[in-house]
């Protein structure tokens, strides 16, 4: 036992930048598989973000009017389903695709 406990505290150096290693390799990974917005998804993201103007991510009907969403506005009680009185980005992205799917116009920033 007396042998075993030096031989682990060498060790234990030794391996600390195996596991971080491993770690960044998982990481990467994770963010590879992860898509990536496209160029329109990042526009809309932009113009959701610049209209939410207390930055909690919550677009209210108001904001949503002085930004000029009109699709949004039009359409805000049906992407509300909560009667939260906000819509956030899930909310749009639960709209679009349930939409999207049935051929009905899609939530665009104007």
């Amino acid at each position: 036992m007396r042998r075993l406990l030096p031989m682990i505290a060498l060790a234990l150096p030794l391996a600390a930048p195996l596991f971080a290693h491993a770690q960044t390799i998982q990481s990467q990974a994770s963010a590879q598989t992860q898509p990536q917005p496209s160029a329109r998804q990042q526009k809309f993201i932009a113009k959701f973000n610049a209209a939410n103007t207390t930055h909690d991510g919550h677009l209210t009907l108001a904001q949503a009017q002085a930004a000029g969403m009109t699709r949004i506005v039009q359409n805000f009680s049906k992407i509300d389903t909560g009667n939260k009185d906000y819509v956030t980005l899930a909310d749009l992205q639960a709209w679009h695709d349930a939409h999207h799917h049935q051929g009905s116009p899609q939530p665009q920033p104007n």
